[in-house]
């Protein structure tokens, strides 16, 4: 067996209420496969945010870290995110900039939470939260309309303190 690429297309509903595929380019994935004996084992994308034209993809290397690549949604380039590593979560946030937690298992006690910036690969800490029991914030959101970053924490819905990286009540 040999895998050596994806496709990125448009998934739609016809009027006979099924769903269609069509593809729009191909995605070089063959630096993404390990192969043994006469299998291939391709990454998986974990998690996805399309961006300005990009799909940002994280998916978890050989050596067990939370890599992230930027897929062009228009030719299907896809060049590996330097700016950050270890990248547990993400969403959209603040002028074109993606909200990404970094945690890394091997110093469990903090997580990063970094403003990357896709157009120029470049990532600003924001604040350091604390990590209880190696569990890192889930569930990140953020409400423009408030500038409010909010995770999943315990059952409840909590905003973020992004000065001091506090979690604060959950809110109703």
């Amino acid at each position: 067996t040999q895998f050596v690429g994806a496709q990125l297309g448009e998934l739609t509903f016809a009027e006979d209420d099924m769903l269609r595929f069509e593809a729009t380019c191909d995605v070089d994935w063959s630096d993404l496969v390990e192969y043994y004996d006469e299998n291939a084992y391709p990454t998986r994308p974990e998690a996805i945010l399309g961006m300005g034209g990009k799909a940002l993809v994280r998916y978890y290397g050989d050596s067990g870290d939370a890599t992230l690549s930027a897929i062009d949604l228009n030719t299907g380039a896809r060049t590996p995110v330097e700016a950050v590593s270890d990248v547990c979560a993400m969403t959209p946030y603040r002028d074109g900039t993606v909200l990404v937690e970094t945690y890394n298992y091997n110093t469990p006690e903090t997580a990063q939470l970094l403003a990357y910036d896709p157009a120029e690969d470049s990532a600003q800490l924001l604040c350091e939260l604390e990590v209880e029991n190696y569990y890192p914030l889930q569930g990140l959101a953020y409400d423009a309309a408030t500038d409010t970053v909010y995770c999943a924490k315990a059952g409840e819905i909590r905003p973020v303190d992004m000065a001091t990286g506090e979690v604060g009540e959950g809110v109703s």
